[in-house]
């Protein structure tokens, strides 16, 4: 019997030509995100990089599958192997190293979470994830090892769906100029539509971010053949315009705009890294500047000087190379720091930080990448990897059911760590508590208590105030119809508008406390309860709120003090204690990890709520005394007084309301 020769892969596609370049401007890309999240006041901008990978990625892609197309060698199979040839190694290596470090130092929510975005990450989903879970309670993104897969999960997305439409648009005789053009029109529009009224969609979401890869893939037909070139730019603009522009010959005219398109391309990232930050709204418009200068740079070519003499050097070339499993690396190895610390690390630790994810990133590409890469094509490779993301998918799914895998602690630890308080349903969010994207129109779909005979209380402010709606509702509920009017982020101070706070942002803050002042002008509560985390806000403007309610009659009116901050979530800071104490105590009451920020404004904002005759009531006073402030009022995981940095849990909720004056 004859042995079958294995298929020769190699000829069944066309690659493009190498441009030093090119690694180098995936180097300034990955080096600017790096920077931006190690040092996130020194380049503000820096996460822009991902937009230039992006337009890369669009472009590189995009040149293999019209070039193969056209010369009809395109084959999916092979394409999508070397996909995973160039994809998997880096990927299954980082976050499988990722969760053995998660295993032994993560808590059990922790590591269910780490395990949810390996699964997401496996399926290249991450960014669908990301999109559905991010809220104001969602877990803080620099506490999330896997958070920067959500651009891999876009490239793999437009992966999937750009060969195949691009092939069908070739068999039925479509032009790909105008595909490329409609598609990336409609994704930019898109794009700059929903920006400000959905920004995590708009931020996640691969229908809005298509259109950064789809200039690179512009970019590669118009270099991809005469007909191309011709379509993009026409021989008249390339010879008599820029002939006359120029007064120069056509070759040395072509040699001006190449100069000229470098020179842009600089300029352009240059004024994204530093004038865009992470408190815009983003992609919108702003993402021009760095997705025309990566299309610029590109398009100028490895002849122009800057390209030459900046992009080509071999240091920047270096960086371009390991430039993928640097920006796999960086992320897991800064979150774990901060998760370790506590805080956010030093200088020092953070320099030390991205060293190592240097080194860790060069081992991948010399000791994984490169070897892979450099073996004959055949299946057997790519079914090993396949079978092995599907395998870390499982491992990470099982983490994730199993939430975290709690009998790794003592029981004590087991019951805190893994206490499961619902904010939605607590809080009553979505209806009576409102998401940072919701309008005040959804407080219709609040139901207020019937008052009967009793009295009404209207509970006022941000996520403050929703957590001491269960607390009043079991102390005063007897007494008064609880009248709920909360919304994220949006303190109960007249006039105030929030572009930004605490790093979401709210535009529907101003309208929001302009319908419930006119609520308690209209319905004249009998109490009017005032709570919000004002130390983040400009909390003088209260008085304004004050004066406008005393002068609808409203004479009963509580402002409630800010309550304990801890640095990180009070269970984590319990286990941390924990350790410290050698696995002795779990302290009912403790000064540990305490934020005094939190706190900070308290005897000033007493001073200025009664000085305008109103009843400033201290949650500190209650809750807090010389030896700390109350952790836990049983040993049960639902007797925790917060369940993250500063929220109170429903029995934390009651029993500081229980103690507030009738």
């Amino acid at each position: 019997m004859t042995a079958t020769k294995a298929p020769d892969f190699s000829r069944s596609i066309v690659h493009p030509n190498y441009r030093p370049d090119i690694d180098g401007l995936r180097a300034l890309a990955v080096l600017s995100v790096v920077a931006f999240h190690a040092f996130p006041s020194l380049i503000r901008g820096g996460f822009i990089g991902v937009d230039v990978f992006f337009v890369i990625s669009g472009y590189l892609i995009s040149t293999i599958i019209f070039n193969s197309v056209a010369l009809k060698v395109f084959s999916f199979r092979v394409f999508y192997a070397r996909r995973i040839r160039r994809i998997f190694p880096a990927l299954i290596v980082v976050m499988v190293l990722s969760l053995l470090y998660g295993w032994f130092a993560l808590l059990p929510k922790e590591l269910a979470e780490l395990g949810k975005h390996i699964v997401g990450g496996s399926a290249f989903l991450s960014n669908i994830m990301l999109w559905f879970e991010s809220g104001y309670f969602d877990r803080s993104s620099d506490l999330k090892p896997m958070l920067h897969l959500w651009s891999l999960g876009v490239e793999e997305q437009f992966y999937i769906f750009w060969p195949l439409l691009a092939w069908i648009a070739w068999w039925r005789g479509l032009s790909w100029f105008w595909l490329v053009t409609v598609l990336c029109a409609g994704s930019f529009l898109a794009n700059v539509e929903i920006v400000n009224s959905a920004p995590t969609e708009a931020f996640y979401s691969p229908y809005t971010r298509f259109w950064e890869l789809l200039v690179g893939s512009f970019l590669a037909y118009c270099s991809f053949s005469s007909e191309g070139r011709l379509a993009c730019t026409k021989k008249f603009v390339q010879q008599r315009l820029l002939v006359a522009l120029f007064r120069r010959s056509p070759i040395e005219a072509k040699k001006i705009v190449v100069e000229l398109a470098s020179i842009t391309g600089f300029v352009l990232i240059g004024l994204a890294l530093w004038n865009i930050n992470s408190e815009m709204s983003f992609p919108g418009y702003w993402a021009l500047l760095p997705v025309l200068g990566a299309a610029c740079l590109i398009s100028s070519g490895p002849s122009a000087f800057l390209n030459r003499a900046i992009l080509s050097n071999k240091i920047a070339v270096w960086f371009g190379l390991i430039s993928f499993p640097l920006y796999l690396w960086h992320w897991p190895v800064l979150t774990f720091l901060r998760i370790s610390v506590g805080d956010m690390p030093a200088r020092e630790w953070r320099i030390g930080a991205v060293a190592v994810s240097v080194l860790l990133a060069w081992l991948t590409y010399r000791f994984v990448e490169k070897p892979l890469r450099e073996l004959p094509m055949r299946i057997t490779v790519e079914y090993i990897l396949v079978v092995s993301m599907a395998i870390l998918a499982g491992i990470g799914f099982y983490i994730y059911r199993s939430e975290g895998v709690p009998q790794r602690f003592p029981a004590i630890i087991q019951s805190i760590t893994t206490y499961k308080f619902d904010p939605d349903y607590v809080y009553r969010r979505g209806t009576c508590y409102l998401d940072v994207d919701q309008g005040e129109a959804l407080f219709s779909n609040c139901k207020d208590e019937s008052s009967g005979n009793r009295k009404s209380l209207l509970l006022w402010g941000d996520s403050h105030a929703a957590h001491l709606y269960a607390g009043y509702k079991k102390s005063f509920g007897v007494e008064y119809a609880i009248i709920q009017r909360n919304a994220s982020g949006c303190p109960p101070i007249l006039g105030l508008k929030l572009d930004d706070a605490a790093g979401l942002f709210r535009p529907m803050c101003f309208s929001i406390n302009n319908m419930v002042i006119n609520y308690a002008r209209i319905n004249h509560p009998d109490r009017v309860v005032l709570s919000a985390r004002w130390d983040i806000y400009n909390w003088n403007g209260i008085k304004d709120t004050i004066i406008a309610l005393q002068s609808f009659g409203i004479s009963d009116i509580d402002v409630i003090g800010p309550v304990p901050e801890w640095k990180e979530s009070l269970p984590k800071q319990l286990y941390r204690y924990f350790q410290k104490s050698d696995g002795r105590e779990v302290p009912e009451r403790m000064s540990f990890g305490l934020d005094p920020v939190g706190m900070a404004s308290e005897e000033s904002l007493r001073k200025l709520v009664e000085s305008l005759g109103a009843r400033y009531i201290s949650a500190k006073s209650i809750l807090c005394n010389e030896d700390g402030c109350i952790t836990r009022f049983g040993d049960e995981g639902r007797t925790l007084s917060a369940w993250d940095e500063g929220h109170l849990t429903e029995e934390g909720s009651e029993q500081l309301v229980s103690k507030f004056p009738r």
